[in-house]
């Protein structure tokens, strides 16, 4: 008679090589067996299906700590990663600083504008509930696991603050930012942490804001001219004909003196007048 083949095992009476086939969990590598018992059990981090020969490894994103004789792998779970392709056992949790949707083979780092602090951050609670506030800025700047600096490629591994994380003077930061914006020119900002384009004040007249980002004013207005709120310039306006400025921080055309009689102030802008 033939040897009862490999996957199956051939009691007494059998009436085919392939009727009792060794059962899902398990498998039989060598032709010969004659009993249900010497199908063997497939082992953690693999599976065997129906007259399998040989166990299956779980595939990566899957994994077996559950039963020897597993007829399939579950999904990593989230939060986790599953990244042996031998068959992984254990699923790992996530380190901090990264997170994981379901069936994962490896964590991914936690993206800029939120953050990650606890070890199995899963991808829901992510978006949902680790949004960085308004006010501060969530990029990583230093190392993660000992790999180069990330610089904007990815969120915090920590709970952010506004010491450490709050959006620089001169700039602020929404909801979720992935980078600060900077106040426009003509406006200032001499606070960390600010959340909207609100928080940036205009330049008080007399004064003026010549860049972006800036937390302080610039400067005064120069003498022949007026800096009405939101100037971006020194010489934003110049003081009309007939009168003239000889000191700065003029803020409207009514700080240009009238032209006393005798002298000449012909020409716009004039500091002093003429003869």
């Amino acid at each position: 008679a033939a040897a009862c083949p490999v996957g199956h095992y051939c009691p007494e009476s059998t009436n085919s090589t392939d009727e009792f086939p060794c059962p899902e969990g398990t498998y039989r590598d060598t032709p010969g067996a004659v009993d249900i018992q010497q199908c063997r059990p497939c082992g953690l981090g693999k599976f065997c299906t129906e007259a399998s020969v040989s166990p299956g490894a779980c595939g990566v994103g899957t994994y077996n700590d559950f039963s020897n004789m597993a007829a399939e792998c579950k999904l990593c779970p989230a939060g986790y990663e599953c990244p042996e392709t031998s068959g992984t056992i254990h699923a790992a949790p996530c380190e901090r600083g990264s997170y994981s949707e379901l069936g994962a083979a490896a964590c991914t780092y936690c993206p800029p504008g939120h953050f990650c602090p606890e070890l199995a951050m899963t991808n829901e609670t992510m978006l949902v509930d680790r949004v960085c506030d308004a006010g501060l800025l969530c990029v990583n700047t230093t190392k993660l696991d000992g790999a180069a600096a990330l610089g904007s490629t990815a969120g915090l591994a920590v709970w952010p603050n506004n010491d450490d994380h709050g959006c620089a003077a001169g700039h602020y930061c929404p909801r979720g930012a992935t980078a600060q914006i900077a106040c426009e020119p003509g406006t200032y900002n001499p606070a960390r942490a600010r959340k909207t384009e609100n928080d940036c004040l205009v330049s008080e007249a007399g004064q003026y804001v010549s860049t972006s980002g800036a937390s302080t004013t610039t400067g005064y207005c120069d003498p022949g001219h007026y800096c009405p709120p939101g100037s971006i310039s020194a010489t934003e306006r110049k003081c009309p004909v007939g009168t003239y400025r000889s000191v700065a921080g003029g803020r409207s055309a009514k700080d240009c003196g009238t032209c006393q009689s005798g002298k000449k102030c012909d020409a716009e802008g004039m500091t002093t007048p003429s003869d």
